[in-house]
């Protein structure tokens, strides 16, 4: 007594708890064949849509100023979705030991590793402080802390630490540093090479063997508040009219 019409020969019914898990069945009749239960048809998956504001926390860095974070803080910028987004950075040093990517060549064709590298455009990395959340190279490694090859990233609220003590390497021959490209030596610990509208403020970058901030092939970047000393050298593009004493 469900009250079914014959000229359609499939008919929701309710849900009886008696019938098991499934929250709705059909049942199929027909004027030639007698009634069948079919479960209905499987749901679509859904899948929520990328986090636009992300901490690398959640992605496992620990900023415990041992643990290599660069593959976790990666793979939060990776999840960012085709848009951009913010990747939050607490409080915390992040040791930065393995390269996620890479950006131009040296002379001889090798290209200069990235420890971190943005992928999307309007990509933002901020920091709780420059005297709170540091970003560390470490020891022994020729990368670059970060690359932001994008259109209009943003790089706030952060200490880059290129940690040239334990970076650089000698000369035997000479008993000197060894300078660019030898050594460890890459040029800028930060770089906005082949950016537009980047914006680099309120970050403290320090102790690099080599340059402070790249500028290379960069188009209007802005360096705002930021405290830019113990590095190797200067920053200087002529083609993007951008000059950065890093000493």
């Amino acid at each position: 007594d469900k009250n079914f019409c014959w000229d359609n020969p499939c008919h929701p019914i309710p849900h009886n708890d008696s019938w098991g898990s499934d929250p709705r069945l059909y049942i199929n009749i027909t004027k030639e064949n007698a009634a069948k239960f079919l479960p209905a048809p499987s749901p679509t998956p859904f899948l929520p849509p990328a986090a636009n504001s992300v901490s690398v926390k959640d992605f496992g860095a620990k900023g415990d100023g041992v643990t290599d974070d660069s593959v976790a803080i990666q793979n939060a910028i990776n999840s960012l979705p085709t848009t951009g987004g913010t990747v939050n950075v607490p409080a915390g040093t992040y040791m930065l030991g393995t390269s996620n990517g890479s950006l131009l060549t040296f002379p001889n064709g090798q290209p200069i590793l990235c420890a971190l590298k943005f992928n999307k455009d309007n990509t933002t990395l901020r920091g709780e402080s420059n005297t709170a959340t540091v970003l560390k190279l470490m020891a022994n490694k020729k990368m670059r802390a970060l690359c932001a090859p994008t259109k209009s990233p943003v790089i706030e609220k952060v200490a880059i630490d290129g940690n040239g003590r334990q970076r650089i390497l000698y000369d035997p021959a000479t008993g000197k540093p060894w300078t660019w490209p030898d050594g460890n030596v890459v040029d800028g610990i930060l770089t906005v090479a082949n950016s537009s509208n980047a914006i680099v403020r309120d970050c403290e970058i320090r102790n690099g063997i080599e340059d402070g901030v790249g500028t290379w092939q960069a188009n209007d970047v802005l360096v705002q508040n930021c405290y830019i000393h113990d590095n190797g050298g200067f920053v200087f593009d002529p083609s993007a009219g951008f000059n950065v004493g890093a000493n």
